[in-house]
């Protein structure tokens, strides 16, 4: 992960189940937001990121 003290942070649309926040991540992003419209995209979601509170 990248070391920053400024925190780059990006919303999330369409999210599915996270494959953009898996790509930033690593690089020092932060998801501050997260939407989709299927609720089973995400439980999926949830299980890659367990401390996301909704979606």
């Amino acid at each position: 992960m990248v070391e920053n003290s400024h925190l780059l942070t990006v919303a999330e649309y369409f999210a599915g189940i996270g494959l953009v926040r898996m790509g930033l991540e690593p690089s020092g992003w932060q998801v501050v937001f997260a939407n989709d419209f299927s609720d089973k995209k995400y439980q999926m979601y949830k299980t890659f990121f367990p401390d996301a509170t909704s979606h």
